[in-house]
């Protein structure tokens, strides 16, 4: 699609897994929606009206125009995954949970573009406002900052925030404690 001789829209291929996962969420009653994206250098003064007023479309925008000023977000994660490589032990430690609960918290907020005081890892993942675009690009980090995979029905079975966090401990240890009984605080 094109707009003024300028080519706004590109496409990107989902994965098999992704469109089952979808189907799987729309069966069982949750809404599924498919989105668009601007090619990136798409100023977002060209994108029609209701693309500019989506938060989600902004995104693509901030990313494209300061990514040094969004830092490095998981550092603390990976500061807790290079210690976890090091000793697993510390998987057993109340704290973890805690850790991985915090940091979780922290960036599904931020996936939804809300303020860190807005964390509530309590509250469903459903009425935080989170949709299955959001659960795949929440699934996306997960597998690149955790190395481990979760499927969409996973993400939205386990409720909320703490119970991501239990999921998250638990694949840990399965990951570098193979051989010891889990127990999750």
């Amino acid at each position: 699609m094109t707009e003024r001789g300028l080519a706004v829209w590109s496409g990107q291929a989902i994965q098999e897994n992704d469109v089952i996962e979808s189907v799987k969420l729309a069966c069982s009653g949750r809404d599924v929606i498919v989105g668009l994206a601007p090619n990136p250098g798409t100023p977002l003064a060209r994108l029609p009206g209701f693309f500019q007023r989506d938060l989600r479309m902004r995104l693509f925008h901030n990313a494209q125009e300061a990514p040094q000023a969004r830092g490095n977000v998981d550092n603390g994660l990976q500061t807790f995954l290079a210690d976890v490589s090091r000793d697993p032990m510390i998987l057993d430690q109340s704290e973890s949970y805690a850790l991985l609960r915090d940091e979780l918290g922290r960036k599904i907020v931020s996936f939804l573009f809300k303020p860190d005081e807005e964390i509530d890892t309590a509250k469903s993942v459903a009425a935080m406002g989170i949709d299955s675009l959001v659960v795949i690009e929440i699934r996306n980090w997960w597998t690149q900052a955790l190395g481990l995979e979760i499927s969409v029905m996973e993400f939205m079975n386990a409720g909320n925030i703490e119970g991501l966090a239990h999921v998250a401990l638990k694949d840990l240890k399965a990951k570098f404690q193979p051989n010891q009984t889990q127990t999750i605080p």
